[in-house]
C-alpha cells in the first residue's frame, strides 16, 4: 500500500477517488529516516525510471527496488 492509498475512497466498478480533504489527511514519507545511501539510491532509481521505456521489464524492476525502500519506510512510520 502507498501512503495515499490509505485515504482513497472506492466507488462502483472499483473506481478509486480522492476527495479534496483526503490528500490533507494522507501520510507523507519522512525521508530523513532513510540512510544517506538509501536516499541516494532512490534518486538514482528516479533517474533510471525517467530514462526507461514505459512498460518495460526494466521499469518494473526499478519500481520493485524503490518499493522495497518505501515499504521499509512505511513500516517504520506505522510502528510509531
Amino acid at each position: 500500500n502507498s501512503f495515499l492509498e490509505l485515504e482513497k475512497r472506492e466507488y462502483g466498478d472499483g473506481l478509486a477517488k480522492f476527495e479534496p480533504n483526503d490528500i490533507n489527511k494522507a501520510m507523507a514519507p519522512d525521508f530523513t529516516l532513510l540512510s544517506e545511501n538509501k536516499q541516494k539510491r532512490l534518486a538514482e532509481l528516479q533517474r533510471l525510471f525517467i530514462d526507461t521505456e514505459k512498460g518495460s521489464s526494466d521499469e518494473a524492476s526499478i519500481l520493485d527496488d524503490a518499493n522495497q525502500i518505501f515499504d521499509a519506510l512505511i513500516q517504520h512510520d506505522t510502528e510509531r
